[in-house]
């Protein structure tokens, strides 16, 4: 893909250590932004304020992105073959706009037999029983709350899906969130139930949609664990994926569907209030380092922060070619 001649005049100016772009849209925050922020102000400065991402993006980030497709597609339209075709033109549209991390043919095709086996094993696991007592209210979709909660911020995210149950006793709308994760030992009912996600995004579906969701239903998958072998082809390797997925089903998959409360949404936004104002104040004072101070206890976890050879090798012409600024739309 073409760069056009505003990314490559950013490029040019990002090299050199100068310029920070113009805004060209009100502050937000968002579940992600918001667990950014409290975790290391500096991280979030160079993503929001800097507005620079890593030119190769993460090989997870990319997955999790493309999994979320794979099921909005096979919870649409309840087609295998459809859902299956998804993968292939995503991932060649990743390739030729020249954003992926799967660019040569080798970890094309790793990641196509990945997510096949992913989709597969899932399938057996629950997409076709979900089909009998699922109906898909709406499918992935972002969402822009302004002047949240009295401040000039916006509130924005990506809901997964938002599903009603047709029968028993969890009958009702449901917000679904779709994970992909490396250990679901890190998955608890009780962090899922406070977490930013699981309670803004049911905010934002009553805000927004006028209907209260009875909860969230967190729907996670572990990535494969097998790895492609020495003198193993694609089509074993993917065969040897989907037999996985199937036979060891309480290893890969984990669901939980939470009822949440009104009083556990009153309480998230109380504590929200002064994450905002803090949010905002530093928003209104982008050049004032030290109130966007860095958390180095954070650096190395998560597989690592993007962010880390600028903040330890400084703005240099060598790590800043490892960047390129994000173009926001208007």
């Amino acid at each position: 893909m073409k760069k056009s001649k505003k990314s490559k005049r950013l490029t040019k100016k990002l090299a050199k250590g100068k310029g920070v772009q113009k805004r060209t849209r009100p502050p937000s925050m968002s579940p992600s932004t918001i667990d950014t922020f409290l975790s290391c102000r500096r991280k979030a400065w160079y993503h929001k304020i800097r507005r620079i991402t890593l030119k190769t993006p993460k090989l997870a980030l990319e997955l999790g992105s493309l999994w979320h497709k794979i099921l909005d597609s096979w919870y649409t339209w309840g087609k295998k073959e459809a859902a299956l075709k998804v993968i292939r033109i995503e991932i060649r549209k990743n390739i030729r706009e020249g954003f992926s991390a799967f660019s040569s043919p080798t970890s094309a095709s790793i990641a196509t037999a990945t997510l096949k086996g992913m989709f597969l094993g899932y399938l057996e696991r629950y997409g076709k029983k979900d089909l009998k007592i699922w109906k898909w209210r709406k499918g992935e979709h972002e969402f822009t709350i302004d002047k949240f909660l009295g401040t000039s911020l916006t509130f924005q995210g990506i809901i997964d899906g938002v599903i009603e149950i047709k029968k028993g006793k969890t009958k009702g709308l449901w917000v679904i969130e779709h994970k992909t994760t490396k250990d679901l030992s890190y998955t608890t009912v009780d962090s899922i139930k406070v977490s930013n996600q699981t309670l803004g995004y049911i905010y934002a579906v009553q805000k927004l949609l006028g209907v209260k969701p009875k909860g969230i239903i967190w729907n996670a998958i572990r990535k494969p664990s097998k790895r492609l072998k020495k003198n193993q082809t694609i089509n074993e390797y993917c065969t040897e994926l989907e037999e996985d997925y199937i036979a060891r089903p309480d290893f890969y998959f984990f669901r939980q569907q939470l009822f949440i409360n009104k009083s556990a949404i009153a309480t998230w936004l109380e504590e929200k209030e002064q994450v905002a104002l803090d949010m905002g104040f530093c928003y209104d004072n982008p050049e004032e380092k030290k109130i966007w101070y860095k958390n180095t206890d954070i650096c190395g976890m998560y597989g690592g922060c993007e962010f880390a050879p600028l903040c330890f090798r400084g703005e240099k012409r060598s790590t800043l070619l490892l960047y390129h600024p994000i173009i926001y739309r208007k």
